[in-house]
């Protein structure tokens, strides 16, 4: 038994970095969107991005359900990655999607409202998905 710990911490040690953590083929940013505390009956709208910084064409997908007094939709309106399938995107190519926050004084009541969008990016031939990534919604109404 002793034999194999020293063994183990060894293979550890010699593990290539890449290996230890996987990267992304798409960078999200942000990827918390934090409305604060806003007033009941205003809204507020913000963006999020999605690149593609991998090397191939990638199949994306915004979606989800934000819960309560969230929204959200492509920018422009009709932008493809919030529509299934889709989006492909080229290398270095992007798309937005805006979340909207408006409380209302039902909600209110509750306090902070948390929701998530889920970005899916698979591989545009086959269909297989590649990555799930979730975007964290957070806002409260007063």
């Amino acid at each position: 038994m002793r034999r194999i710990a020293p063994f183990i911490v060894l293979a550890t040690l010699l593990l290539p970095a890449a290996a230890a953590a996987a990267t992304s083929l798409v960078s999200i940013s942000p990827q918390r969107v934090n409305f604060g505390t806003k007033a009941v009956g205003t809204t507020t709208f913000k963006t999020v991005t999605v690149r593609n910084t991998s090397e191939a064409d990638l199949l994306v997908h915004v979606g989800g359900g934000l819960r309560d007094d969230f929204g959200w939709g492509g920018v422009p309106s009709d932008s493809p990655c919030v529509f299934s399938p889709g989006a492909v995107l080229a290398p270095g190519d992007s798309c937005e999607v805006f979340v909207r926050f408006s409380p209302t004084e039902f909600f209110a009541q509750f306090g902070r409202q948390t929701g998530t969008l889920e970005v899916t990016v698979s591989d545009p031939s086959t269909l297989a998905v590649l990555e799930t990534t979730l975007i964290t919604i957070t806002g409260t109404g007063r």
